[in-house]
């Protein structure tokens, strides 16, 4: 199940040094044999060239080989899982999208089973080679060991807590021989969740003496403690949650005008992926910005997302769009507003780039927390800040009840399409089946989970698929 073969393809100018060294000494890691005994993880990692070269194919990789082509690592978590909920419909052009939004995903879907289930497997599967090669190695330093095995704990856990919101329990990989992978069962969440929460607090110990980084691309400690305070949000662990989300509140990051959130290096941006195809720009950008004003987009705003919206909201004209076809207009997802930084045949820096971790999502972390603690002032000024950016008014909410409602509309409308946020808040919440029931026809509460690819469970006796 997740034995993957692969070679890593390096495009993008702005990584130009870190693409010399890949290129230079990535393949013999890349190129996992498939014998569990043929691959000795001292020979991988002869030198710290060897080990910074297979970290950082892992982020090139989580871009992909193609502008195109929405994986889990470059934000179609958020696609598929905004089109499961209720954020975007699509085309019924594009019948593998479609059954995602009316929830008829089949246990064949391509998509599902290639961009989502395969590439989170293949992502950790490279984590695990990361971690066992530098644990084993001789050659690189112990500061330098402790950086990028934490990198790689932070990947294992951001793909280990993407897979279980989307499928439930889901096999827990911490191992690369293939004898184990391919058996493994479906773990129990609480297990899942240990484990998570295991990976990113020794990550962030073992980056406390890595010095801060202006670039952020390569994961660092601050991107360790965002995803931490989405993971004790998720698991209620209030008070954690508020910690964690406070220090970022109180780092080197500020909220930026709407236009400017997912620019490369954005102020608010916590951590980054940015394009690697040449003259391209992000993915979300690229594949899903119509490219004549009068199609039918591939993706489109709901009117439950459009109606979402207050009247003043800027939000609704800075990040959707409309197309008009045949008198209708469709309103396309437009946080991500570059498709091209050059010509195909040149390679430039990008002007936008993916944007997993953020601020606003922080302060909206730290709102609920502390409504969850009884702190409804400290939870109203960390909401209204974030209505603050969008033009809105102070929010008129008072009950416990009626803030509560207040922070997950302003979830809703911040962050839609964004990593599967209005999915994965709608089942935290237990809300799911009373929105969802009430918006599509035909709902059912089996369907807050994808399917498990049927490969996968023809191939592995042990992976029961969902209901």
């Amino acid at each position: 199940m997740m034995n993957y073969p692969n070679k890593f393809i390096y495009h993008r100018s702005a990584w130009a040094l870190l693409l010399l060294l890949v290129m230079s000494s990535c393949k013999k890691f890349t190129e996992i044999p498939t014998s569990p005994t043929s691959l000795s993880p001292e020979q991988v990692f002869a030198d710290s060239a060897d080990a910074n070269a297979a970290i950082t194919g892992i982020y090139i990789n989580m871009i992909g080989t193609s502008s195109r082509i929405l994986t889990i690592g470059n934000e179609a978590s958020g696609t598929y899982a905004g089109l499961a909920a209720d954020d975007y419909d699509a085309n019924t052009s594009y019948t593998y999208y479609k059954e995602f939004a009316t929830n008829t995903v089949s246990a064949n879907n391509s998509n599902n089973n290639s961009y989502l289930w395969s590439y989170a497997y293949k992502f950790i599967y490279q984590a695990n080679a990361v971690i066992e090669g530098a644990s084993a190695s001789n050659g690189i330093s112990a500061a330098f060991k402790n950086k990028i095995i934490a990198e790689a704990e932070f990947i294992r856990a951001f793909f280990h807590l993407n897979l279980m919101n989307l499928y439930g329990p889901v096999p827990l990989c911490t191992v690369t021989d293939y004898r184990v992978t391919s058996i493994l069962p479906r773990a129990d969440t609480g297990a899942i969740y240990r484990q998570i929460v295991t990976d990113l607090e020794d990550a962030y110990t073992r980056l406390q003496n890595d010095p801060l980084q202006s670039n952020k691309v390569r994961i660092g400690r601050d991107a360790v403690k965002a995803l931490l305070a989405r993971v004790y949000l998720y698991r209620k662990q209030w008070s954690l949650a508020e910690a964690a989300a406070t220090e970022l509140i109180n780092g080197n990051y500020r909220m930026v005008a709407l236009d400017s959130v997912f620019l490369t290096n954005s102020r608010e941006a916590i951590w980054q992926v940015p394009s690697t195809a040449p003259g391209d720009e992000t993915v979300q950008s690229v594949a899903l910005i119509p490219y004549s004003a009068t199609n039918i987009p591939t993706m489109f705003a709901t009117t439950f997302l459009l109606q979402s919206f207050e009247q003043d909201d800027k939000r609704k004209t800075s990040w959707l769009k409309a197309n008009v076809a045949a008198g209708t207009s469709y309103y396309y997802p437009f946080k991500y507003k570059q498709q091209t930084s050059g010509t195909a045949t040149t390679v430039s820096n990008p002007r936008e780039a993916h944007t997993p971790l953020r601020l606003a999502e922080m302060y909206l972390i730290r709102s609920e927390a502390k409504l969850m603690q009884a702190n409804n002032t400290g939870a109203l000024n960390d909401l209204n800040e974030v209505r603050k950016r969008a033009g809105l008014e102070n929010t008129a909410a008072s009950s416990d009840a009626d803030i509560m409602k207040a922070i997950m509309h302003e979830r809703r409308v911040e962050l839609f399409g964004e990593w599967g946020h209005r999915f994965f808040d709608l089942k935290r919440t237990g809300t799911i089946d009373a929105v969802l029931g009430a918006e599509k026809t035909g709902w059912r509460s089996s369907y807050a989970l994808f399917p498990i690819p049927y490969n996968e469970t023809l191939l592995n006796p042990f992976l029961t698929p969902n209901p």
